[in-house]
């Protein structure tokens, strides 16, 4: 349920991006082309204008011209009481402060300007006096404004369109997500069965087919994997008789030496076998009975089963209000062998002492085994745990490459996690977080 509430949060964080940058992107180059259109609409009217007044100023012009300057403030006022307009006299000096507005009159061209109310009023000098006449457009609606709702509506009807657009696409985006985690997590049969008309259609068919190739190569792998491992075993058993009797029917010390040394190669070859069908067996499981384990017993049975190595102790340490009786859900004899795996190895390299801490910072528990040894470049930390890769060290151990590819596949099958991290003591540190939770069934 939290896996699929994660992959739920994060489909919606990028829908919800996605969809808020295309709508942005939409208002904003459409604000931009509405406002470049209401600029030469603007242009346009206020041009039309210009025409329709300029009979209104010859006529003023004409009949100023028969009074003089200091009667021109009374005929204006009794003009505005007999005609729908407004007049206002101005002296030119009044639009010293701009230039080009003195440029624009001086001219004798109109000029249009906005009050701070935005009302228009058109100014122009009046027979090459110093006086200027400015007439009050009645009822000039700014255009802009007055389509400013159906600029909201056309908007909101763009963003439900994308929206509508873009949701069967999430959808799509989400299937191939959960399909991708299905696979990377082992369902090898994590397939995407989408229409074969939609838009995602030539990707979902390379994963399909990534995914059918995949599946076969690891099949095949294991198959290899299981028929060798099975194979051997009849062979060696054949050569572990031989030289017992080659041993019981000599004499000579130089060949029963050289027996002896040939039968640790073959108790070699054996324990390599061993791993390899652990190593299968593990990959090939699909489900984890589990059980309540106390945390004693699991610290208790990893104590027996590890060999003791001269001069190496082993150090169980509960942290975070733990305790050996407290529990942990978990397949008891998997989970041994990946922490005793682990174990082994770092006693190995260890100098004196291997350090095993159990806590529980939060809802899982958390299981880390450190070494004081030498410890790990971490130019290793990506591939130590692929089979069969193996570290080259100045003190020559060196295993099979599979203790701890085992120790991961099984972290795994827990729906946990193995990797290396920063510890206490020098040397490396293996970090276990497995989920603490009952569970009688673990699919994957």
């Amino acid at each position: 349920m939290r896996g699929k509430k994660t992959d739920y949060q994060f489909s919606g964080r990028l829908f919800y991006r996605l969809y808020f940058a295309l709508v942005v992107s939409i208002v904003v180059i459409g604000s931009g082309l509405e406002y470049m259109a209401s600029g030469e609409d603007e242009a346009e009217r206020l041009g039309s204008l210009m025409k329709q007044q300029k009979p209104l100023f010859e006529t003023l012009e004409q009949l100023l011209s028969v009074h003089s300057v200091e009667e021109w403030n009374s005929v204006l006022e009794s003009l505005t009481d007999s005609v729908d307009s407004q007049f206002i006299l101005l002296s030119l000096q009044d639009f010293s402060a701009d230039q080009d507005t003195m440029d624009v009159l001086q001219a004798g061209d109109m000029l249009p300007l906005y009050d701070r109310e935005d009302d228009l009023t058109v100014y122009r000098r009046i027979n090459n006096t110093e006086q200027v006449i400015g007439v009050l457009v009645p009822a000039w609606v700014d255009t802009f404004a007055e389509r400013n709702w159906m600029t909201f509506v056309f908007y909101g009807l763009m963003a439900l369109t994308v929206l509508l657009l873009m949701l069967p696409f999430s959808r799509q985006l989400l299937k191939l997500k959960a399909a991708a985690t299905a696979l990377g997590a082992g369902d090898l049969s994590s397939r995407i069965e989408l229409p074969a008309n939609t838009t995602l259609s030539p990707i979902v068919e390379a994963f399909n087919a990534m995914a059918d190739r995949i599946e076969r190569l690891l099949l095949a792998q294991k198959d290899l994997t299981n028929s060798v491992s099975h194979e051997l075993r009849t062979p060696l058993a054949r050569l572990k008789f031989g030289f017992e009797e080659i041993r019981d029917a000599t004499e000579d010390n130089r060949i029963k030496k050289g027996v002896d040394a040939m039968q640790e190669d073959v108790r070699e070859l054996e324990n390599l076998v061993d791993e390899l069908l652990k190593y299968a067996e593990i990959s090939q499981l699909q489900e984890l009975k589990q059980e309540a384990l106390p945390l004693g017993t699991l610290a208790e049975r990893l104590s027996e089963s590890t060999e003791p190595t001269q001069g190496i102790r082993v150090e169980v340490i509960y942290a975070d209000g733990l305790s050996a009786a407290d529990r942990l859900w978990c397949n008891g004899h998997h989970l041994h062998r990946a922490l005793s795996n682990v174990l082994r190895n770092g006693m190995r390299y260890a100098h004196s002492v291997c350090e095993i801490r159990i806590r529980k910072p939060q809802e899982n528990i958390i299981i880390t085994i450190n070494d004081d040894g030498p410890g790990l470049d971490t130019q290793h930390a990506q591939r130590i745990f692929e089979p069969f890769y193996r570290v080259k060290s100045a003190e020559g151990h060196q295993g099979y490459g599979l203790g701890l590819a085992i120790a991961f596949n099984i972290a795994s099958k827990h729906g946990g996690s193995l990797r290396l991290c920063q510890g206490e003591l020098p040397g490396a540190c293996f970090r276990f977080e497995l989920p603490n939770k009952p569970s009688n069934k673990m699919m994957f």
